[in-house]
């Protein structure tokens, strides 16, 4: 109960520096965000598209993620690396959306080509980046 007690906590208040951060680095204004409606939602360019990035808290919680996380996500994105992978069955998809929890863990929607079938991927990998106050 402790961790999930300290995330819902996280949610009531924002951490002004932190929004800051996350606003200089993501730009959100400039990729139809959406704020707390319940998540933050915006198209942020990975490759050459656009992806749904969904962080699944409003902004207070965002506020909370911390600096290198946030950095180490944009880094992440704008790597291009996440644009395609694939399935377990080895079907190829490319990348449609990405939702950010609380805990850090991304979870990635792929889309498999010519049809409307989603995959999704687990990755943990930044975990150890976000902020210690939320874990």
């Amino acid at each position: 109960d402790g961790p999930e007690k300290k995330r819902a906590i996280a949610c009531i208040r924002k951490n002004e520096a932190g929004l800051r951060d996350f606003y200089e680095l993501f730009r959100p204004e400039e990729h139809e965000y959406t704020k707390d409606a319940p998540f933050c939602e915006l198209y942020y360019p990975v490759g050459d598209r656009a992806v749904q990035l969904c962080f699944r808290m409003n902004e207070a919680g965002l506020s909370k993620l911390g600096h290198s996380y946030l950095v180490a996500l944009k880094e992440k994105l704008d790597s291009g690396s996440l644009i395609s992978a694939e399935s377990e069955e080895g079907v190829a998809g490319k990348l449609e959306a990405v939702l950010v929890q609380q805990t850090g863990q991304l979870a990635l929607f792929y889309r498999r080509p010519g049809d409307r079938q989603y995959f999704t991927v687990e990755d943990d990998s930044l975990d150890d980046k976000i902020d210690a106050a939320l874990r």
